[in-house]
């Protein structure tokens, strides 16, 4: 019998096989004694629970929201498809569990969809665990009955969050899991405390931001984390960013005069009428760190945010998914956002004329992200855990063309855009197959 390799052997997988195994010595009378019998594989429960991003429905949120057709998956039947997870049965309990921030159907029959209920939904498709989900606004105590129920080995509480809450909602629930992880010691949640507090905190990423780019030589835009000598003394425009920990997306994030110092810490010698040498004031002290631990920072003002706006690159396992270009009205109070998938066209404004220098500076993009994510996924510790399996890099544009991240978003928090094109499992198919072979395995 003729058989062909297709892949390597993985060793590994004999390792568990001889451990059960027993070579006697010359002399003795059985040729092979078997030993200890294998043990059950593990029996895994997610908690998926989730936050509202808002008071509005899913369907009315397409950053974050998936469509479904249920006729077109019929016609289709692809069996390799991810969706052939989910079913109508599936999704009306889940409507009536979740509530229409997660679910919600229109007159067409077609079913808007949370990003990460699909995601899981995936996940736990392809690997053994079960699922239960929890709407967290809607029923905190589900979640301590659900636990402390469980008969598995292990439970992952997993913690959905495209939200801006600052109501104490996520402050809640991370008190709850503290103390189901404290009473069993089968379960955790995820993201972990220590990761959520470092990334609603941003200055720390920012720092190590800067730390890569140091490294790797790469431009950075100047930051002052607002504490002791202001570093953006000389800044020539007259314009700085204003931004602060708990932000939510752009909202958070202004082009003030440098002179408008009241909510920084930081103080700023006497410079050409520039910036005057200010005391922090009560007030800036009173909605500085001292009120529900927001703090303010600034960074130099980039004029490309205004010209050309952002580049989104969602990276999943060390590969590029998909990417974006946004562009926000910074006229407009809401800021709102215009949003595309990446083409080349995007580039106009490195050459008009040539398109092989706008497709090597794509490529310049997507190479600078990826080796940026490899840096990270360097990293020790839990505050990066999450980009182990995906996260989102907004990139920004240098005075001089070169891109730099102005924000690191991990896959859990981030808005991923998967409803912007069918058949919408671009990126949260990868993601959940990630998650399935790092959480669930």
């Amino acid at each position: 019998m003729n058989v062909e390799i297709q892949a390597p052997i993985d060793q590994n997988l004999w390792r568990g096989f001889f451990h059960h195994l027993t070579i006697p010595l010359r002399g003795e009378r059985n040729a092979l004694q078997l030993q200890r019998p294998l043990r059950p594989a593990k029996t895994r429960h997610v908690v998926w629970v989730g936050i509202p991003a808002g008071d509005g429905s899913i369907r009315e949120n397409s950053f974050i929201h998936v469509r479904v057709c249920f006729k077109d998956l019929e016609l289709f039947n692809d069996h390799c498809s991810p969706f052939q997870s989910v079913s109508e049965h599936v999704v009306k309990d889940l409507e009536a569990r979740l509530g229409s921030s997660f679910i919600e159907y229109d007159s067409n029959g077609v079913v808007f969809i949370h990003q990460s209920v699909l995601m899981m939904l995936f996940a736990v498709h392809i690997s053994s665990a079960t699922v239960d989900f929890c709407n967290w606004k809607l029923d905190e105590q589900n979640l301590i009955h659900t636990v402390q129920n469980s008969s598995c080995d292990e439970v992952l509480v997993y913690v959905s969050d495209t939200s801006c809450d600052t109501s104490g909602l996520v402050r809640r629930l991370y008190d709850t899991t503290d103390y189901l992880e404290a009473v069993m010691g089968n379960m955790r949640v995820y993201p972990s405390k220590t990761e959520l507090s470092w990334c609603r905190n941003k200055v720390g990423d920012v720092r190590v931001m800067d730390d890569i780019a140091a490294k790797l030589q790469t431009w950075r835009p100047r930051t002052c984390f607002g504490r002791g000598h202001c570093a953006l003394r000389d800044v020539e425009s007259g314009l700085m960013v204003l931004k602060r920990s708990y932000s939510c997306a752009g909202v958070h994030v202004h082009v003030v005069p440098v002179t408008q110092r009241g909510k920084l810490l930081c103080t700023a010698p006497t410079q050409d009428r520039v910036a005057r040498r200010t005391k922090p004031t009560k007030r800036a002290q009173r909605s500085g760190v001292r009120e529900q631990g927001i703090f303010y920072f600034h960074q130099e003002f980039i004029p490309t945010f205004r010209k050309i706006g952002e580049f989104r690159v969602m990276v999943c396992g060390g590969q590029v998914l998909a990417a974006f270009r946004t562009k926000e009205d910074w006229d407009a109070r809401a800021k709102p956002m215009a949003l595309r998938q990446l083409q080349l066209s995007d580039f106009n404004w490195h050459s008009q004329d040539d398109e092989t220098a706008r497709k090597q500076k794509r490529d310049e993009l997507l190479d600078f992200v990826l080796e940026t994510d490899t840096q990270i996924r360097q990293l020790k510790g839990e505050r990066f855990e999450t980009v182990h399996v995906g996260a989102r890099y907004d990139c920004g544009i240098s005075p001089d063309g070169h891109f730099f991240v102005s924000e690191l978003t991990r896959f859990t928090f981030a808005d991923t855009f998967s409803g912007v094109g069918a058949p919408y499992d671009q990126i949260i198919g990868p993601l959940a197959r990630m998650i399935a072979r790092v959480l669930l395995a």
